[in-house]
């Protein structure tokens, strides 16, 4: 597990647009909170991909360009997050999950996928983009660059 941890943390950290340190704390802490706390096998404690790729949007669209006001921003939206998942898990909102379709589960997942791939093909030829909000722009932007790309 340790030693696909701390890489995948790392991309997500990167995927998030965040500083690489944030990935590597994101790889022990949330172990040692579902030490004290955890109760579910099936729950995986850390980042995961949507997340990261959710937490890298709502940070995008808060306007947060600077790497400590992304990191204390990142850090909020954990914060708020974590107290309503203990809210909800309190009054037991679980249920609502049994009313959203499989098909719509599969479209995000899809779609998420498909925005994750997009966005790290940079990294994988070696160029510089910018983030984009939607992935289409990311492709864009990829092809214009593509001659630049170290192959």
């Amino acid at each position: 597990v340790g030693f696909m941890l701390v890489p995948q943390c790392l991309a997500f950290a990167l995927l998030a647009g965040l500083p690489l340190e944030v990935g590597l704390y994101s790889s022990f802490v949330p172990l040692v909170m579902y030490a004290v706390f955890g109760t579910i096998r099936q729950v995986q404690a850390g980042p995961t991909a949507l997340i990261s790729l959710l937490t890298g949007s709502a940070l995008d669209a808060a306007g947060l360009e600077d790497p400590t006001d992304r990191m204390k921003g990142a850090a909020l939206l954990a914060a708020i997050t974590g107290l309503l998942s203990l809210v909800l898990g309190v009054v037991r909102f679980g249920f609502i999950v049994d009313f959203m379709s499989h098909s719509v589960m599969t479209a995000f997942c899809s779609a998420a996928g498909i925005t994750i791939a997009t966005s790290q093909v940079k990294h994988l030829l070696g160029v510089h983009l910018e983030r984009h909000h939607y992935w289409w722009e990311t492709v864009v932007d990829l092809l214009k660059h593509l001659p630049d790309a170290h192959g």
